[in-house]
């Protein structure tokens, strides 16, 4: 019976080490699996800083211009001019560059949309917190496109606040019939800074 024991011993201490060499080659093969998974981080470059970088908004040290009767505000650079005139429907504001106009009319009546040759597209942008469509003529009808002066235009209707309406149009130059866009970004940085203040 001794005998017995003992192989039995023996053959219980067998299956004990294989098993504790099947857990330890288990574990070895998972870690060095893990270690050929591993990505590579690589240090910080020595002439970048580990901070985020700030972006500052171009329209800062922007100069402000208010419609105080129409509760309407918007920020302008040092190179380009803003003058108010009075015409026959109203006051309006343009705002000019050597390239590009924006004439602004507060308490726009009858928005133009009356005429065929404009369209509603699928352009929009947004304009103090709302999101407005951007009316654009067609050049293949419309008298907005003008040949002799090289422009085409296009106007946007701001209906904001309550019931009174802003026209805004923008009239670019083009060389070839391509509009530069570096007026077109310039403008929507414009349209950026409108407020409205009623």
């Amino acid at each position: 019976m001794k005998q017995n024991q003992k192989g039995f011993a023996n053959i219980i201490l067998v299956a004990v080490i294989v098993g504790l060499i099947g857990v330890v080659g288990f574990f070895m093969l998972q870690n060095s699996q893990l270690k050929e998974e591993q990505i590579e981080i690589q240090p910080a470059s020595k002439s970048g800083s580990s901070f985020p970088s700030l972006t500052t908004d171009p329209t800062t040290n922007w100069s402000l211009h208010s419609f105080s009767d129409f509760g309407l505000s918007f920020s302008y650079p040092e190179d380009a001019s803003v003058e108010e005139e009075n015409r026959i429907d109203g006051l309006v504001a343009i705002v000019s560059t050597n390239k590009a106009t924006m004439t602004i009319k507060p308490n726009q009546s009858g928005l133009g949309f009356e005429n065929p040759d404009l369209e509603i597209t699928q352009s929009s942008l947004l304009i103090d917190g709302k999101q407005l469509q951007l009316a654009n003529s067609n050049i293949k009808k419309t008298t907005i496109f003008n040949i002799v002066e090289k422009t085409t235009s296009y106007m946007i209707i701001v209906p904001y606040p309550g019931q009174k309406s802003y026209s805004i149009m923008v009239t670019y130059e083009f060389s070839n019939g391509i509009v530069d866009e570096s007026s077109n970004n310039f403008f929507d940085q414009i349209l950026s800074t409108f407020k409205f203040t009623e």
